[in-house]
């Protein structure tokens, strides 16, 4: 188990940096609840002993991979829009 867990700003910041946009991130502080927590981690412990499964990539290469993809699935969408 790796005990990471990444911040929503962390994962801003990669996408914003995958993209090659820049983005202004700004966290409202206002809008933070008293009940919410403020980290959640998962585990993949159980999946991991009942299939031996374990993630093959990084969570950086995870959101290239899905914003790359994300951009193809746009552009496929746009190019049979225009016909």
């Amino acid at each position: 188990m790796s005990g990471k867990s990444f911040s929503i700003e962390y994962i801003c910041k990669k996408i914003a940096k995958i993209s090659k946009k820049k983005q202004n991130i700004v966290t409202d502080n206002k809008k933070v609840r008293k009940n919410d927590i403020p980290e959640i981690r998962c585990s993949y412990g159980r999946i991991k002993k009942i299939h031996d499964w374990k993630p093959k990539i990084s969570i950086d290469c995870g959101l290239a991979k899905t914003y790359y993809k994300s951009l193809s699935k746009k552009d496929i969408v746009n190019r049979l829009g225009k016909k």
